[in-house]
């Protein structure tokens, strides 16, 4: 095949930053439970912490520890934890509220005389060394916020509790909740009503799960930037004090029993056929990466893009595992409807299947909410609280139908139903949510018949699915990938979440960390020390520039190195020649390790690789 280069497609010419662009101090942070199970090792998980050059970590100023009784403070655990911190040259972030006494108090912002004493119970106590306060975590979901989430009413609470640590330390700067994922319309409830004059640093936790973070990021960035704009407070700090994924569990879960149960209905021998999983660039749709165990059984693998659902066998590839998320490009849905008709068996398990279209916003993708849109297609259904008045708003245990066992859960109530169905289908429940004695069917099998020859196998609890997780070395190349794009997206601290893996359960909160229980470190660790080395404290701020899915991020470090990340979201390889100006001093892959360029001739993948030291650099593609 003839080769021929594209040159205009990707060239960053690097100018160097002034000085209003250089970034602050202390641009890392990490979370961590120190004040919880970690405690008995959390003089280790500050060495770690000091080691890897990370400058805040963040937990929570747990109500209910501090303030076990009303009027009782306990602040012992939390001075040693403080005053160690300040010993290693470690900023704490502390989370005011954590958790409560929900005997005692149902929500914070209902409790306000309370909860104002705890606060300054706890300012006034580390006034001078504590310089950061994050006004609870995580208020626009109903766990954290103890009621139906409401911006306006966090408004308030933000403007009451801001005016007393001001009161108290006119130095102290007040931090903004952080929000899971950026819900817009949260936020500007909150600025509404005055949100906007009372804090100095705005905070987010803009998760994308196992949506590609290229094609997830740029769009929910914009419209966060655009609100911010419109209210005037485009110029604060903005800071992620949570991103990460979770790693896959070897334990065998309920969810891989509800998969198995299925396929067993559906008539699929996993020993006999071949896994089908999804590896689309086009869309930066995958499922090639999730985690299942009930993988290790299929007699191979075989990875396809949507397109060619079209042209996919039913008969000798009976099973599609689909990605574990909620948003699908609406375009591609005729494609998986004539594989189910033909006789295809999918697995559909990221919560509201196809609740969102992926529509092209530029080089990116946004995703549109278009709820129950496609569901006919398929004659499957969906229920939640929202949509059904009988539904409760959270399970406390999912029973699993033909083991007779109960696992305990906790989270949003999702259910599967039957009102798409025709005369000719039967849906099959293989799981029930519990609450309070009643019981939800939220994952089944559709049996579908009439023109339908195939099944659909979905699983709506979302705290069930670990197909979520993603493997180690996965894990490792996002945590790079997420913290450039968001330093190019304007964020000035990047928190990653978190330190240890907890790994009592198969559950995606207990396998986030970077090292595990016993503090062995995994891929993630040496990731996040590679880009705290490349990228240190000081640094300018990273410029972003992508082309034909080539990612170039380039900064200029203290001592004015220029340095360049470069990598692509695709699963496969692209083949570049590279061009620059200047000499390289340095190469370094996502993991640490110290290469060399002895040719122009590279293959950039889904690890970053860091190159140091030239002004300009040209990437030009060869494969075209």
């Amino acid at each position: 095949m003839k080769r021929f280069f594209i040159t205009c497609m990707l060239s960053l010419f690097w100018f160097y930053p002034t000085q209003a662009e250089t970034a602050s101090t202390g641009n890392y942070g990490i979370c961590a439970h120190l004040q919880r199970w970690e405690y008995p090792v959390y003089r280790q998980e500050l060495d770690i912490i000091k080691e890897l050059g990370i400058g805040f970590v963040r937990f929570d100023f747990d109500w209910a520890m501090i303030e076990p009784r009303r009027g009782e403070f306990h602040f012992e655990r939390y001075d040693e934890l403080v005053e160690t911190a300040r010993q290693k040259d470690v900023e704490v972030l502390p989370i005011l509220c954590g958790w409560f006494d929900n005997r005692r108090i149902s929500a914070p912002y209902k409790h306000m005389d309370e909860f104002l004493t705890y606060v300054r119970a706890c300012v006034e106590r580390y006034k001078g060394r504590i310089r950061y306060w994050e006004v609870m975590n995580e208020v626009n979901l109903p766990l954290f916020w103890g009621d139906k989430a409401d911006g306006a009413k966090y408004a308030d609470l933000l403007a009451r509790t801001s005016r007393l640590i001001r009161e108290i330390d006119p130095s102290a700067v007040v931090v903004y909740s952080g929000l899971s994922g950026i819900p817009l319309d949260f936020l500007e409830a909150s600025f509404k009503n005055g949100a906007a004059e009372n804090y100095d640093v705005m905070n987010i936790h803009p998760y994308s799960w196992t949506e590609v973070p290229e094609l997830n990021l740029p769009s929910r960035f914009a419209g966060l930037h655009k609100l911010q704009e419109k209210y005037g407070v485009d110029k604060r700090d903005l800071w992620v004090t949570e991103m990460g994924n979770a790693t896959g569990s070897n334990q065998v879960t309920a969810f891989d029993r509800i998969v198995e149960r299925g396929i067993e209905l559906c008539g699929i021998v996993p020993e006999e056929n071949e896994l089908v999983v999804i590896a689309d660039d086009d869309y930066g749709y995958y499922s090639d990466d999730e985690m299942l165990l009930l993988q290790k059984r299929f007699k191979s693998i075989r990875t396809i893009a949507l397109a060619d659902l079209n042209r996919l066998d039913p008969v000798k590839n009976p099973f599609v595992m689909f990605s574990a998320v909620e948003s699908f490009p609406g375009s591609q849905i005729n494609k998986v409807q004539s594989y189910v008709k033909k006789g295809g068996t999918i697995l559909l398990c990221g919560g509201l299947p196809f609740y969102f279209d992926l529509v092209p916003d530029g080089d990116s993708f946004r995703s549109v909410q278009v709820n129950d849109k496609y569901l006919k297609q398929l004659r499957i259904g969906w229920s939640a609280w929202w949509t059904d008045k009988d539904m409760p708003r959270s399970y406390s245990s999912v029973f699993l139908v033909d083991r007779g066992e109960s696992y305990t859960i906790s989270g949003i109530a999702r259910g599967i139903s039957g009102r798409n169905l025709t005369k000719d289908d039967r849906l099959i429940p293989l799981a029930f949510g519990v609450e309070k004695d009643r019981y939800f069917p939220c994952a089944g099998v559709y049996k579908l018949g009439g023109d339908f020859k195939g099944n659909v196998i979905l699983c709506t609890a979302q705290e069930l699915n670990t197909k979520e997780n993603c493997s180690e070395d996965m894990q490792a190349k996002l945590l790079i990938r997420n913290g450039l794009i968001l330093k190019g997206h304007g964020v000035n601290k990047y928190f990653v979440f978190k330190l240890p893996c907890k790994e009592e359960s198969s559950h995606r909160e207990q396998h986030f960390g970077i090292v595990r229980r016993n503090l062995e470190p995994k891929p993630a660790y040496y990731a996040y020390k590679t880009l705290i080395e490349m990228c240190p404290d000081g640094s300018s701020k990273v410029r972003l520039r992508q082309s034909d899915r080539i990612y170039i991020a380039s900064w200029l470090t203290p001592d004015k190195l220029p340095v360049h990340a470069v990598w692509t979201y695709q699963r496969s390889a692209i083949p570049v020649k590279l061009q620059f100006k200047g000499k390289v001093t340095k190469v370094v892959n996502s993991l640490g390790k110290e290469s060399s360029v002895t040719s122009p001739d590279i293959t950039i993948s889904d690890a970053p690789l860091f190159i140091a030291g030239p002004e300009k650099l040209e990437i030009l593609r060869t494969d075209k």
